[in-house]
Formats: structure tokens, C-alpha cells, sequence
């Protein structure tokens, strides 16, 4: 997925990426605000197929436990 390239290519140190599932993403950050705006700016938009758009929109969690954001 190109998104998902363009995220990991602006992590910082520190950043990890502990799941990648289809569309869906889990990653350990210790600068929340900065990993969400990212993954807004790579991973929101519109797709446009033939004569139709999609909105792709992007929700994020957040959690100190993975339990916490299901």
C-alpha cells in the first residue's frame, strides 16, 4: 500500500509499527498528535474509480494498552 510506505518513510525514532492489516494500522508512539496528523495526511482522501468517488476516511485510537483502543 502506498500510504502505508509514505507513513513508515515519516516515523521518527522511537515510532514503531506493530501491526499492519489491510487498511488498519497499530503503532506505538510517544507523540501522539504528530503519528495522527501523518497518518491523516497519507492515509484520508478521496478515491475516484470510473465515474464515482469514495471518501476514505481515517479513525484513530488511542490507548496505553492495546485493550484500551478496541
Amino acid at each position: 500500500n502506498d500510504a502505508l510506505l509514505k507513513v513508515d518513510a515519516e516515523l521518527q525514532e522511537g515510532d514503531v509499527i506493530l501491526t499492519a492489516v489491510h487498511d488498519a494500522l497499530t503503532i506505538e508512539s510517544f507523540d501522539v498528535e504528530r503519528v495522527q496528523k501523518l497518518l491523516h495526511k497519507h492515509m484520508e482522501g478521496v478515491l475516484r474509480y470510473k465515474d464515482r468517488e469514495v471518501v476514505m476516511p481515517v479513525e484513530s485510537k488511542v490507548g496505553a494498552t492495546l485493550d484500551a483502543v478496541k
